[in-house]
């Protein structure tokens, strides 16, 4: 009980020092907080995802890192998004901000779509693909926010 008490206070002070130092970043480089939010904070949760679909893809395991990227996009989606408007209702006073990072997700989740489907695998050239989308988006949301 002791280390899940211990790991519990050192996640909300984790926590607190994500947003402390997002909040620092918008106001250093003039960047707005959605796009730390979506570029900085989101590449930074995305790094566990990262480790574990390269150390499962080593293993074979294809499986398994589709269940944890689906997990991965449906659980903050749902279960985080729900929790936090539980406990604290907000409004988006400006959707618009996050035309950008729609259009992209959609382009995205299409694509993978259309890849696992047509061949029922992800080839090289399709994980170019995936990873141009994403540079362009990086690109995209830097230009607009």
């Amino acid at each position: 009980m002791l280390k899940v008490f211990l790991g519990v206070l050192f996640l909300i002070a984790s926590s607190q020092g994500i947003v402390k130092s997002a909040q620092f970043f918008a106001s250093t480089f003039q960047m707005s907080l959605i796009s730390i939010g979506i570029l900085i904070t989101g590449a930074g949760s995305a790094l566990p995802e990262i480790y574990f679909a390269i150390a499962s893809a080593k293993k074979n395991a294809t499986w398994l890192i589709l269940g944890d990227l689906m997990g991965a996009v449906i659980i903050p989606a749902t279960l985080v998004l729900g929790l936090v408007a539980l406990i604290s209702p907000f409004q988006i006073s400006d959707p618009s901000s996050f035309l950008v990072a729609r259009i992209f997700l959609i382009a995205a989740a299409l694509f993978f779509y259309f890849s696992v489907r047509s061949g029922k695998r992800i080839t090289r050239k399709e994980a170019f693909v995936l990873l141009f989308i994403y540079i362009v988006f990086l690109v995209a949301e830097n230009l607009i926010n």
